[in-house]
Protein backbone atom coordinates (compact mmCIF):
# COMPACT_ATOMS: atom_id res chain seq x y z
CA UNK A 1 0.00 0.00 0.00
CA UNK A 2 1.27 3.39 -1.10
CA UNK A 3 1.50 6.44 1.82
CA UNK A 4 1.99 9.53 -0.43
CA UNK A 5 3.48 12.65 1.72
CA UNK A 6 3.20 15.91 -0.25
CA UNK A 7 6.73 16.73 -1.23
CA UNK A 8 5.56 20.14 0.48
CA UNK A 9 4.72 18.84 4.09
CA UNK A 10 8.52 18.55 5.36
CA UNK A 11 7.05 17.54 8.75
CA UNK A 12 5.74 13.98 7.69
CA UNK A 13 9.22 13.03 5.88
CA UNK A 14 10.91 12.13 9.36
CA UNK A 15 7.89 10.09 10.27
CA UNK A 16 6.97 8.39 7.04
CA UNK A 17 11.16 7.61 6.93
CA UNK A 18 11.86 9.55 4.07
CA UNK A 19 15.41 10.71 4.68
CA UNK A 20 14.98 14.70 3.53
CA UNK A 21 15.63 17.48 6.10
CA UNK A 22 13.87 20.07 4.24
CA UNK A 23 11.64 20.19 1.54
CA UNK A 24 14.53 22.01 -1.14
CA UNK A 25 16.25 18.64 -0.15
CA UNK A 26 13.32 16.80 -1.53
CA UNK A 27 12.52 18.92 -4.58
CA UNK A 28 16.15 18.72 -5.16
CA UNK A 29 15.87 14.58 -5.42
CA UNK A 30 12.89 15.10 -7.33
CA UNK A 31 14.39 17.28 -10.46
CA UNK A 32 17.54 14.84 -10.04
CA UNK A 33 14.64 11.57 -9.92
CA UNK A 34 16.02 10.38 -13.08
CA UNK A 35 20.08 10.53 -12.51
CA UNK A 36 19.36 9.13 -9.18
CA UNK A 37 17.05 6.44 -9.93
CA UNK A 38 14.40 7.52 -7.74
CA UNK A 39 11.48 8.29 -10.80
CA UNK A 40 9.05 5.78 -9.50
CA UNK A 41 8.95 7.23 -5.61
CA UNK A 42 7.66 10.56 -6.71
CA UNK A 43 3.66 10.98 -8.27
CA UNK A 44 2.40 14.00 -9.83
CA UNK A 45 -1.33 14.73 -9.56
CA UNK A 46 -1.88 17.74 -11.37
CA UNK A 47 0.22 20.66 -9.85
CA UNK A 48 0.88 18.38 -6.94
CA UNK A 49 3.98 16.58 -6.47
CA UNK A 50 3.92 13.22 -4.28
CA UNK A 51 6.49 11.02 -2.29
CA UNK A 52 5.58 7.76 -2.25
CA UNK A 53 7.56 6.76 1.12
CA UNK A 54 7.52 2.70 0.94
CA UNK A 55 8.63 3.06 -3.35
CA UNK A 56 11.27 5.61 -2.17
CA UNK A 57 12.70 3.42 0.49
CA UNK A 58 12.77 0.75 -1.93
CA UNK A 59 14.74 1.88 -4.62
CA UNK A 60 17.32 3.76 -2.11
CA UNK A 61 18.04 0.31 -1.19
CA UNK A 62 18.27 -1.09 -4.51
CA UNK A 63 20.59 1.80 -6.01
CA UNK A 64 23.05 1.15 -2.77
CA UNK A 65 23.50 -1.99 -3.65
Amino acid sequence: MSQLISINDHLAYKPAGIPFKSVDAARWAHRQRHQNGLAGAFVRIGRNIFIDAPKLLELARKNAE
